[in-house]
């Protein structure tokens, strides 16, 4: 970014003639300004071991008043005082007492008022002071006051309230705050890191001066939205974490389509299916494979596989997370792949037209069904292979079906990769669908249904059990990890890998549980049995878990945001009266994760329950 959205001026005095030194207050302030570069702040340059003599601390502020962009954040870091009717700031020379001599809140108010005299001039400008010192509230009160009564879009917050500070607390809290950040958020509700600020700051005080709500951009770690339920995602942000940012940046969105993801990394079995794949990009020159199944039976970690297996970038990288799968060197690499869930034919055909490089059928004019004529014309004579999964959750699986997948398919040199399921009606849980109208939709194709496949359940349970980071495999024996997987694959024929993969999250959640009866009756249920089993154990671990979840539970569209407090704030309605914090959230989503699906909407990231069933299980639980 070469042109900051706001400064960030740092005051930290961390030596005094007549007071104890401030350990740590440099590095403090050196963090914050390091997390605060991913939503714009640029630290104005100056010595980082600074003398601040009282003299230095008002040429700082002067030259802050002076600063090329209009937004700032001036944070404070060192001592204070106050006696109830004063309070100041102690500088390197102040002497004692610090509220008779040292720098006082007219002072800071003086320089606030020259501040604002250039800030009105930019309409959207702001100014966010943030004081971490002893009575820092008391001091913030009394320069609030003191400002200009017309002073506009200005914040202090005075950290430690009215009580003593402790070096460390901001930049803990602006860390917290930061680090609930997915790649699905491309701006920043500057109003959200104040709020989380606060929560995490119980003692600070806030003093808002005709403020309003700031959006920030921001530059996210990976150039594309992630939507996956959290424990897919945070094994894919570990795996990403490792990766340059020119190549994740460039192949992600390519390979894993700004979609719902399937990293494959625990993929097993599936031998004759995954052969018949193979055969058919090596030998087809047009039309389509349709890979279908129950809900839960594999087909997206199946065609995860097959994307990696085809990708030469990815292979190694998985390699260091445990993938041992074999490449597919002699079936060539997919020009795109699209997770279709959710989309419409014209957000489809946007996608596919950009991936190929082709230009919108007329600048400006929008998106419709009538650009699909556009996208074949585009693609006439070209030789492409496409792979798309998640037909039966798009917004017209039929119409895509019909309209895009089958037109494709038909090009002389197109071939199309599906994954869906028969029939929209085919849902986690419910009976077999009565009519395939999904397949007839898709027309003349080759089909490969997924049926159960014991051999995989056992082998995947297995893995999941004992491939885990250093420190994190539940204290099991083998013959106990066998159990497990045994139960599982001897359970009901309609339980497939979903299943399997729930099961083993409650098992390394309460290990306990596979030297019990329960894990019998548990495997003997279906996914229904294993959420509610989930909400039991949330009810005990994790404060105000089921409301938070009852709010997901009536939420329509991709989510339900956390920003500006809505989600804490919705399910609060549910507490008799007792306050939900983002602490709470956090402990929800870390333990609740196969359960919840995060997405994006309006480049903010979202929540939402990760299949309908749970809401039915969540609602029938209540009654």
């Amino acid at each position: 970014m070469t042109t900051p959205l706001f400064d960030i001026t740092a005051i930290a005095v961390d030596r005094y003639e007549n007071f104890p030194p401030l350990d740590g207050v440099i590095a403090d302030a050196e963090a914050i300004a390091e997390l605060l570069g991913q939503v714009g702040g640029v630290r104005s340059t100056h010595a980082k071991n600074e003398t601040w003599h009282e003299a230095a601390v008002k040429a700082r502020l002067r030259a802050w008043t002076q600063r090329d962009t209009p937004s700032s954040l001036l944070i404070w870091l060192g001592h204070g005082d106050s006696n109830g009717d004063k309070a100041s700031l102690a500088c390197y020379d102040t002497v004692d007492p610090v509220v008779a001599n040292g720098f006082n809140a007219l002072s800071m108010a003086d320089q606030l008022d020259v501040d604002w005299g250039r800030r009105q001039e930019h309409d959207a400008a702001w100014a966010l002071v943030i004081v971490e010192a002893c009575s820092s509230g008391d001091y913030v009160k009394r320069v609030a006051a003191m400002v200009r009564d017309d002073v506009r879009q200005l914040y202090l917050i005075g950290v430690s309230g009215d009580a003593g500070a402790y070096v460390g607390e901001l930049r803990q809290a602006f860390g917290r705050a930061l680090a609930r950040l997915t790649p699905n958020d491309e701006h920043v509700v500057l109003d959200d890191l104040i709020h989380e600020l606060l929560s995490a700051l119980p003692d600070a005080r806030p003093e808002p001066r005709q403020w309003r709500r700031v959006l920030l951009p921001r530059a996210r770690p990976v150039a594309a939205a992630v939507s996956a339920p959290l424990d897919v995602y945070e094994e894919l942000m570990a795996l990403l974490a490792t990766v340059p940012d020119d190549q994740r940046n460039h192949f992600f969105p390519k390979f894993w389509a700004t979609e719902r993801v399937d990293t494959g990394l625990h993929f097993v079995g599936r031998t004759e299916e995954a052969r018949d794949i193979r055969a058919w990009l090596r030998s087809a020159d047009r039309g389509m494979l349709v890979i279908t199944g129950r809900p839960g039976s594999g087909k997206s970690a199946l065609l995860g596989s097959v994307l990696i297996r085809s990708s030469p970038l990815w292979q190694p990288i998985l390699a260091r997370f445990g993938w041992t799968g074999e490449p597919w060197d002699d079936a060539g690499p997919f020009d795109t792949a699209l997770n279709l869930s959710g989309l419409s034919i014209a957000e489809i055909v946007e996608r596919l037209t950009e991936s190929f490089g082709l230009k919108p059928a007329a600048e400006g004019a929008g998106w419709s069904g009538a650009d699909v004529d556009h996208l074949i014309d585009g693609l006439t004579g070209r030789r492409f292979t496409i792979l798309v999964d998640g037909l039966d959750e798009a917004t017209d699986p039929v119409a895509v079906a019909g309209s895009v997948l089958r037109r494709l398919a038909a090009q002389p040199h197109g071939r199309v990769l599906v994954g869906t399921r028969a029939s929209v009606d085919d849902q986690v849980d419910g009976p077999p669908p009565v009519r395939p109208e999904l397949i007839t939709a898709l027309g003349p194709a080759h089909l490969r249904r997924l049926g159960r496949d014991r051999a995989a359940l056992a082998a995947y349970v297995l893995r999941r059990l004992t491939h885990l980071p250093h420190g994190q495999r539940p204290e099991l024996t083998d013959d106990e990890i066998g159990r497990v997987a045994d139960l599982i694959t001897r359970g009901r024929d309609d339980m497939g890998f979903l299943f399997a993969r729930l099961v083993v999250h409650e098992v390394l959640a309460d290990p306990g549980l596979v030297r019990s009866q329960r894990l019998t009756e548990l495997v003997s249920g279906d996914h229904r049995a294993v959420f509610r089993h989930a909400l039991s154990r949330l009810d005990r671990t994790t404060p105000h878990a089921r409301a938070l979840l009852r709010v997901l539970a009536f939420t329509v569209g991709p989510g339900m945001p956390r920003s500006e407090n809505l989600w804490a704030g919705l399910a609060g309605a549910f507490t008799d009266g007792h306050q939900v914090t983002e602490a709470d959230i956090d402990l929800l989503l870390e333990r609740a994760a196969p359960y919840v699906t995060v997405d994006a909407e309006y480049g903010i990231s979202v929540y939402r329950l990760a299949h309908q069933t749970y809401r039915a299980a969540l609602e029938a639980d209540e009654r």
